[in-house]
C-alpha cells in the first residue's frame, strides 16, 4: 500500500499517483489520476525497485511532489496448501506465488513432521513455482515446508515455513457424516484418498 499525507495548512482536492521502474517516469510507468485519498495499493513484482511521485492539487494549481523508492522482495507467498492448512490431499502439489524475474529458481525444502514445529529440509531446486512431492504423503501427519527464491544474481531470498496436516484415508462416507436415514437395513461404504 502506497500512502502519503499533505500538510495541514494545504487544501488538496486531488492526486496524479506516478509510479515504475523509471526514475523519470518516462516508460515503464503508471499513472493513476484524480485520486481523491491519500493511499493506494498497486500491482507490483517481486524483486524489483520502484519509483514513486504524488501530484498534488488544490482549486486551481498543481503543485509536483517529490520522487521516492522503494525495493520489494523476492520472497515466495500465497502457499497452497495454506498455512495451518488441514485434511490436504495425500498427493497434494506444492504451490507458492513466484516471483516475476528472468532466471529465478526456487529452493524447495520439505519434510514430515511429529507436529506443526518441524524444520523443513531441502528437497529440490525447481524453476517452477510448483513441486510434486516425490511420493504419496502418509495420512493424518504433519508437513512443514518453505520455498527459497533463488535469484539470477545469486542472492537468495529466505521464505517463510508453512505447516499443513493430510487428512485420513477414508473419505465420502455413505450414509453421509449426520445424515438421517429411515432404513435400518443399510451399507456403509466409503472411498480411499489415493
Amino acid at each position: 500500500m502506497l500512502s502519503w499525507e499533505t500538510p495541514k495548512s494545504f487544501d488538496a482536492t486531488a492526486y496524479d499517483l506516478y509510479y515504475g521502474t523509471d526514475l523519470n517516469f518516462i516508460t515503464d510507468t503508471t499513472v493513476v489520476a484524480g485520486l481523491t485519498e491519500t493511499s493506494f495499493d498497486p500491482e507490483l513484482d517481486f524483486y524489483t525497485t520502484y519509483y514513486w511521485r504524488v501530484d498534488s492539487y488544490d482549486v486551481a494549481t498543481k503543485y509536483e511532489g517529490s520522487t521516492w523508492s522503494f525495493a520489494t522482495d523476492g520472497k515466495a507467498d500465497t502457499p497452497d496448501p495454506a498455512d495451518g492448512a488441514v485434511q490436504v490431499g495425500q498427493n497434494a502439489l506444492l504451490n507458492w506465488r513466484a516471483v516475476n524475474v528472468d532466471g529465478v529458481t526456487y529452493d524447495v525444502y520439505f519434510v514430515q513432521s511429529h507436529d506443526a514445529n518441524g524444520v523443513p529440509e531441502f528437497v529440490d531446486n525447481v524453476s517452477t513455482n510448483s513441486y510434486t512431492p516425490e511420493t504419496i504423503m502418509d495420512p493424518n501427519s504433519f508437513y512443514t515446508w518453505r520455498i527459497d527464491s533463488v535469484c539470477n544474481d545469486a542472492n537468495i531470498i529466505e521464505g517463510d515455513v508453512w505447516h499443513f496436516r493430510t487428512g485420513g484415508i477414508a473419505i465420502k462416507p455413505y450414509p453421509a457424516d449426520g445424515q438421517r436415514l429411515a432404513p435400518t437395513d443399510i451399507t456403509l461404504s466409503w472411498t480411499g484418498d489415493r
